[in-house]
Order: structure tokens, then C-alpha cells, then sequence
């Protein structure tokens, strides 16, 4: 790819992004057994959340969700987002299957989810009163 970053430059790109706010990343881990990572990621402007879950024999038990349940928490109810985003690939209907279980609603090739859908699903009762 022409003009690629070096690793370097990726990873640098990365840690000036989670000291700006826009990057955030967890890892998946069980039984101290690496699972995989989420993140999510607002370079582009709004939240862009990716779970990658490896290895393969890890897939389709839940951990995805999960894990793109933390983050999402943390976009709406931590950094009170309007919209995250997410991609999947043409034909991987595991992640279209994922991605539909935790609320997204799919846009051309890409899922949504606004925050109205998210407390409506999965928002924590509001406890205060007004």
C-alpha cells in the first residue's frame, strides 16, 4: 500500500489518539487465556467499534458480545456518544448475527446503534431524581 505508516507510525498514531480521547481498547481474556480485543475508535469522528476474537475456537460463545457490550457502555454512559458505528465484512454472518444481538441496525454495509436504542436495550435505570 503506497504511503503506508511503519509499525511505528501506526502504534504512535494509536497512542496519540488514546491520549486525545479518541482511541479506547480492551482485551478479552478468560481463565488467563487471550481471547481477543475490542475497541473502539473515533479518528474518523464518531465511535467505530471492531471486536476481533482469535483464536478461532473462540468464536461464536459470546465473548463478542460481551466485550462490544463493555465498550458500548462505556461510549454512552462514560462519554455520553449520540452514535457508534460498526463494519463487517461482505458475508461474515456471524458478525451481522453479533452486531444484530447487541442492537446495531444495519445502513447500507454499515451498523448503527444511537444512543436512544442503547439506553432503551441496555441502559442502567436512571437512579436520580430530576
Amino acid at each position: 500500500v503506497a504511503n503506508a505508516p511503519t509499525l511505528e507510525q501506526y502504534y504512535s498514531n494509536i497512542r496519540d489518539a488514546y491520549d486525545a480521547g479518541r482511541f479506547q481498547a480492551w482485551g478479552i481474556v478468560e481463565h488467563g487465556e487471550f481471547l481477543g480485543h475490542v475497541i473502539l475508535d473515533k479518528r474518523a469522528g464518531e465511535w467505530e467499534l471492531a471486536v476481533v476474537i482469535e483464536p478461532h475456537e473462540a468464536r461464536n460463545k459470546g465473548y463478542g458480545v460481551k466485550a462490544g457490550l463493555h465498550a458500548m457502555r462505556w461510549a454512552f454512559e462514560e462519554d455520553d456518544s449520540e452514535w457508534v458505528i460498526a463494519v463487517a465484512e461482505v458475508g461474515n454472518e456471524n458478525v451481522g448475527d453479533m452486531l444484530k444481538r447487541m442492537g446495531f441496525r444495519k445502513l447500507s454495509r454499515m451498523w448503527v446503534m444511537d444512543s436512544a436504542t442503547w439506553r432503551s436495550r441496555w441502559g442502567r435505570p436512571d437512579t436520580q431524581e430530576e
